[in-house]
């Protein structure tokens, strides 16, 4: 996970600020919206398990991510 940090922005709109969860495929942070100015959760996902993920889960997988509307 090291390509996450905290300080780093994503998508040039989502700052990581702090850890506050970590989880068997990724880490679950607090973060920024930078343009919005308000806090919210980021979930990021191993590189290495996003495929794995996707073939364990399917179309639940693209669901999940659909719903908590991350990084889009």
């Amino acid at each position: 996970m090291e390509q996450f940090a905290a300080g780093k922005v994503l998508r040039s709109r989502y700052r990581l600020d702090r850890i506050l969860g970590r989880w068997a495929m990724g880490r679950v942070w607090q973060g920024t919206d930078v343009h919005l100015e308000r806090p919210m959760a980021v979930k990021t996902v191993a590189a290495d398990l996003r495929f794995e993920i996707r073939e364990l889960y399917g179309d639940k997988y693209d669901t999940h991510i659909k719903d908590c509307d991350i990084l889009k």
